[in-house]
């Protein structure tokens, strides 16, 4: 026999691992955080005719595993921010810098950052759209600019 009748057209071994196992192992490499919760479900298929109980543990068990690890790095980069902004405004500096500016620099900064949102998740892919929020950020610029000599005379 040779060698290349003992792979298949994927160049992998055939019959030495079940269908089930090759599935485990595809979402090992894809999210290695999954793999306790899916392994429970691909196990309870395995064993027969509980397909239907073993799809149910299986997305529950995902879901919830998730759904603690995205709240958990949420959490815990919030804190971080919040670490961060307390430390730099107890620089002399950039505590006048905000006491003095701040109200007329924020809003700039927010728009900003509205506006690298919707561009980075290309919201404004359709050019009416790009018109709308134009001219919606032209008017809140204009108010803005209205209001800012009152409070900069207060």
């Amino acid at each position: 026999m040779t060698s290349q009748s003992l792979q298949s057209l994927h160049g992998l071994k055939p019959n030495c691992l079940s269908f089930g196992e090759v599935l485990a192992q595809s979402f090992a490499v894809i999210a290695p955080t999954t793999i306790p919760v899916s392994n429970i479900g691909l196990i309870v298929a395995l064993a027969g005719k509980g397909t239907w109980l073993s799809v149910l543990i299986g997305l529950v068990g995902l879901v919830s595993v998730s759904i603690n690890i995205n709240l958990a790095i949420f959490f815990v980069l919030v804190g971080v921010w919040c670490y961060a902004a307390y430390q730099l405004t107890r620089l002399p500096a950039i505590a006048e810098a905000l006491t003095r500016y701040g109200n007329q620099f924020v809003p700039y900064v927010l728009i900003g950052l509205g506006a690298m949102i919707l561009w980075d998740s290309q919201t404004l892919a359709d050019r009416v759209l790009i018109v709308i929020a134009s001219l919606i950020g032209i008017g809140y610029l204009m108010r803005l600019g209205r209001m800012l000599p009152s409070q900069i005379q207060e």
